[in-house]
């Protein structure tokens, strides 16, 4: 538990840099940003993402069964890509 109210710290101080960063030759701004949540069903991954990062990586890309869903999906994460604009793709595709 304590190592993970340091890690949720850790995360809310990397948000408010982002935040802060308005200047575009800022470090922040000019390096990609890769968070990865995972744990088993109800560990609390989406809770935390609404909490803490929701703010920061506003768009939420979520993976369907629906083909047709999953298609609209797959062109919205190709339209951020190339406009470089941050998403979050979520799953709850479970391996193995």
């Amino acid at each position: 538990m304590e190592q993970c109210a340091q890690e949720n710290r850790d995360v809310v101080a990397k948000s408010e840099e982002l935040d802060n960063s308005s200047s575009p030759d800022s470090e922040a701004a000019a390096k990609p940003v890769l968070v990865i949540l995972a744990g088993a069903p109800g560990a609390g991954k989406t809770t935390f993402y609404e909490g803490k990062l929701k703010a920061v990586f506003p768009t939420n890309l979520r993976a369907s069964s629906s083909p047709l869903e999953q298609t609209e999906n797959n062109q919205e994460r190709s339209r951020l890509q190339k406009e470089q604009e941050s998403f979050v793709p979520s799953s709850t595709r479970m391996s193995p």
